[in-house]
């Protein structure tokens, strides 16, 4: 398994996104940043109130309890910095202001540091206002630029924009970023047996299509853009066709059935007749042993872009397919998509301060601090995340020389989370796949896993 996931990073790397356009920031959710974000200005571009309450030079906090401080205004977020340039503008000995979170903090007299003092913690006398527990220099007080500098990146070139990335972006004024366009992929299905959502109840052995929509979702979460062609069935002649229709239109097609060896598996011939090659025939892992992933040059595939295609051929059960979809279409679309491209995801936002951002307690991707608020995190994230969490049950099998994935449920906490069973009756048990929030890892030869011991999952 890690040697077909290094030949799907080394493709991944060789892939490039489309031309860039500009979208307004609704419209660019869920798209990768063409060009990095920076910051128009400080950020705070002043002393910023973090709480309700008076604003006071730190050293009068001890006379404030005593005697009080003269109440000298007050300050709500939007008003204008005290910054006049005269005496008048700064806090004098004895005087405080009424603030509101998200205010500019004044200075005071003498450059002397101030503070905020909270109003759940203070008493009011007509104009005057009384501690009731001393405050330290800065305590409550944002500094100016302490989150980044102006002119500093403030979200890196490569990086998918999540609702907070959105959030960012606007903050600095980007209200129409430059973002890749979400790359094509097709999804076939194969199987005379298949009848779609759509039609007729099944009869005899037919089974629904179910890979079809499913994984149409899953490119949509991926960063692309499904294109669901009709069915082929198991007619080798209309196989060929889809294929070649496929390539031609797509950056990457995903082919679900067909790819083992039996009797009516006509995909792998199919796409060396139509001029591709497959980087490998088989990985070992359980479920999604047959998995192939294919190369074709563009000139092969009837394509006026310069840039090959790719095929990856996904066993036919439900869960197979969506295991290997995960493992190695995921990076694929992903690098499509503008992950890592552009100014290339390893832009910093430099003149932060820093501290670790909120997710930067070290994450299962093997990243913990990250700057420009966990966009590096963002642009290097290459697949769905894998977790540390503990057995809450005995696992017990046979050896077998293959990575095994079982379909598994979280409980608890995310930080604290147990693994628990599932039924499950094999790669064709949609109902066990739907009721899973993860897949278990079982490294090659695991005979156990002990209750309590830590084990590896993949989220779904």
């Amino acid at each position: 398994m890690a040697e077909a996931r290094a030949i799907v990073a080394e493709e991944a790397r060789r892939l490039r996104p489309g031309s860039p356009r500009r979208l307004r920031l609704e419209q660019a959710s869920g798209r990768w940043l063409a060009a990095a974000a920076r910051a128009e200005r400080d950020a705070p571009p002043w002393p910023r109130a973090m709480r309700d309450g008076y604003v006071l030079r730190a050293e009068d906090a001890e006379r404030a309890q005593r005697e009080g401080l003269r109440v000298r205004g007050l300050i709500r977020a939007g008003d204008a910095p005290w910054t006049g340039g005269g005496a008048e503008s700064a806090l004098a000995a004895g005087e405080c202001a009424e603030i509101m979170t998200g205010a500019p903090a004044p200075p005071a007299a003498g450059r002397a540091p101030v503070a905020v003092a909270m109003v759940e913690f203070t008493r009011r006398d007509g104009e005057r206002v009384f501690l009731q527990r001393a405050v330290a220099a800065g305590e409550n007080i944002a500094p100016q630029a302490s989150e980044m500098r102006a002119g500093a990146v403030a979200l890196v070139a490569g990086a998918r924009l999540d609702y907070s990335c959105i959030a960012l972006l606007a903050a600095v004024g980007e209200a129409r970023p430059r973002v890749y366009p979400p790359p094509r992929v097709a999804v076939l299905a194969t199987g005379d047996e298949l009848v779609e959502a759509e039609g007729p109840r099944p009869e005899g052995g037919q089974i629904r299509n179910s890979n079809g929509p499913a994984l149409a979702v899953l490119v949509r979460r991926a960063g692309g853009r499904p294109w669901r062609l009709p069915p082929a069935g198991d007619d080798a002649q209309l196989l060929r066709e889809r294929l070649r229709q496929a390539a031609a239109g797509a950056e990457l097609v995903l082919v679900t059935g067909g790819a083992s060896v039996g009797k009516f598996d006509f995909v792998q011939a199919a796409w060396r007749e139509l001029g591709g090659t497959w980087r490998w025939n088989a990985v070992r892992i359980r479920p999604g042993k047959p998995v192939k992933l294919g190369v074709m040059a563009a000139a092969d595939a009837g394509s006026k872009a310069a840039r090959p295609r790719l095929c990856l051929a996904l066993p036919g059960n439900p869960l197979s397919a969506m295991l290997t979809f995960e493992l190695f279409a995921q990076p694929l679309i992903a690098a499509l998509a503008g992950e890592g491209a552009g100014e290339g995801g390893r832009e910093t936002a430099a003149g932060r301060t820093g501290e670790r951002d909120a997710a930067g307690t070290g994450t299962a991707d093997g990243l913990g601090d990250a700057a420009g608020v966990g966009a590096a995190r963002k642009a290097m994230r290459a697949a769905r995340p894998w977790l540390a969490a503990r057995m809450g049950f005995a696992y017990r099998g046979k050896a077998i020389p293959l990575d095994q994935f079982l379909p598994v449920r979280l409980e608890g906490e995310l930080t604290a989370a147990v693994i628990a069973p599932l039924a499950y009756h094999g790669s064709a048990d949609m109902a066990a796949l739907a009721a899973a929030d993860a897949y278990l890892h079982l490294p090659p030869n695991t005979t156990e896993l002990a209750a309590g011991e830590w084990a590896e999952v993949l989220l779904k």
